[in-house]
């Protein structure tokens, strides 16, 4: 268990009718609000689209500043490749 990756799939009914190849927009755009998926797609757009755990990135690019771990890692590299400090966040754990 604790090496899987669970996904969580939310379904969309596409109509109250049960109709196949029936799409109610109205519908859908209700769905999606009520589970919060236009507001995460909303806040994705403004934040950092990805992220990586501090174990991962260590072992994908320790040998790009080996005197460094941690944290001291992720800040060594991306000051060296990043113009702008304000594009990026490193926190505790990604």
């Amino acid at each position: 268990m604790k090496g899987a990756h669970p996904y969580f799939v939310r379904c969309i009914k596409p109509n109250d009718r049960q109709k196949p190849n029936d799409f109610s927009e109205e519908r859908v755009k209700i769905q999606l609000q009520y589970n919060g998926v236009k507001e995460i797609a909303r806040i994705r757009t403004f934040g950092f689209p990805f992220r990586l755990p501090k174990h991962d990135f260590e072992l994908k690019f320790k040998d790009l500043a080996r005197e460094y771990t941690g944290s001291q890692l992720s800040k060594a590299i991306f000051d060296q490749i990043v113009a702008d400090p304000t594009t990026y966040k490193v926190g505790k754990t990604q």
